[in-house]
């Protein structure tokens, strides 16, 4: 059970990094398509 959590923890926190980045990158493109969607 711990396991899952560490796994499920880690692709969270890698999944809200590569957002935060690509945000970062094209700040313009992604709130409309965040906004949209």
């Amino acid at each position: 059970m711990r396991f899952i959590t560490l796994v499920l923890g880690t692709a969270v926190t890698i999944t809200a990094f590569s957002m935060m980045s690509t945000y970062a990158a094209t700040p313009d493109r992604v709130l409309p398509a965040a906004v949209i969607n």
